[in-house]
């Protein structure tokens, strides 16, 4: 309410105590039952329409029946002057307005009411005086009616826009579900993709593997394995000294490369504190010593070769061999 007045200092004073005054200001063309009384003449006593003025003190236009009547101005603290009524300078001091009654104010000459012509009916009809019966046939009642059916017309036509706008807010609400729908199926899609290629490529890697390895006689995962080799187990890889053997990760330790640096071979050897029935030592030739001595000296390593020799106290001896970095 007081957002709706703040430009009328005038109305601000009344828009607190009467929600119809603030309600002119948006429908300033509407019919009003006005009442404008001072020093016991009065003015105006039936229809009006109003007018309101953004200007400092704020001024209020009392207009019947397109004839200016009488205007009106109140301040910030109620002080009003008025032009007597006939268009004369705003220099009649009217004192100070305050509430009296529902719809009317009062000061010590002045005494000014504004009510529509709801308010006015439903006071008579509540009535018990038989002066005040509602004479449906006036002029009066006809604008009643008329109003009325204004504001039905009024509220169906806000009731519409805002059903326009429910279902326009439900439409775009509608096409954003969809929306999203559609991208979550791809996403779902792209996804149901991508595993089925990662599972593709797994299958083709393992096969590429399994023809890789299926030319060496042992195939260990990594070096580590031999610890878990039973008695049988070592007796069998014993037994296929001479054929060619694939060690997928073994972590070489140090390096013994007395041989290599006078232009012999290199050897490597893995980490063998576990025992050394897991000790694996791969002999480089001097070409392969060279490139071996151009990476990190401690590493994973793939390695491959003719499996020369194996005990439980010396391990695994790898020659000729050759070992491929897999991670540093």
């Amino acid at each position: 309410m007081l957002a709706r007045c703040w430009g009328y200092t005038a109305l601000c004073i009344w828009a607190l105590l009467n929600p119809l005054v603030a309600e002119s200001q948006e429908y300033q063309s509407q019919y009003r039952y006005c009442y404008l009384e001072v020093d016991g003449e009065v003015f105006l006593d039936g229809d009006c329409y109003i007018g309101f003025y953004d200007v400092s003190p704020s001024k209020i236009n009392f207009d019947e029946a397109g004839r200016n009547i009488s205007e009106l101005y109140v301040d910030g603290s109620g002080e009003s002057k008025w032009n007597g009524g006939l268009g004369f300078k705003l220099s009649k001091s009217l004192g100070v307005l305050r509430q009296d009654g529902d719809k009317c104010w009062r000061s010590n000459r002045a005494r000014v009411c504004i009510q529509s012509y709801a308010d006015k009916f439903e006071s008579i009809a509540h009535s018990n005086s038989e002066s005040q019966k509602i004479d449906k046939d006036s002029e009066e009642w006809q604008k009643y009616q008329e109003s009325l059916r204004a504001a039905q017309l009024e509220r169906e036509q806000r009731a519409a826009e805002e059903e326009e706008r429910r279902q326009q807010r439900l439409a775009a609400e509608e096409t954003e579900r969809k929306r999203l729908a559609e991208e979550d199926a791809k996403r779902q899609a792209r996804a149901v993709q991508q595993r089925r290629e990662v599972e593709k490529q797994q299958l083709a890697d393992a096969e590429a593997k399994r023809q890789r390895l299926a030319d060496y006689a042992v195939v260990l995962d990594a070096d580590t394995d031999l610890y878990l080799y039973s008695a049988l187990q070592l007796k069998d890889l014993a037994s296929k000294r001479g054929q060619t053997i694939f060690i997928e990760e073994v972590y070489v330790f140090f390096v013994q490369d007395e041989s290599w640096i006078n232009g012999g071979n290199l050897t490597i050897v893995n980490d063998d504190s576990l025992g050394s029935v897991g000790r694996v030592t791969c002999v480089l030739s001097p070409e392969d010593g060279d490139n071996f001595m151009e990476k990190p000296h401690k590493g994973i390593y793939s390695i491959s070769g003719v499996l020369d020799q194996f005990s439980r106290r010396s391990g695994i001896k790898i020659f000729p061999c050759k070992a491929e970095l897999r991670a540093g």
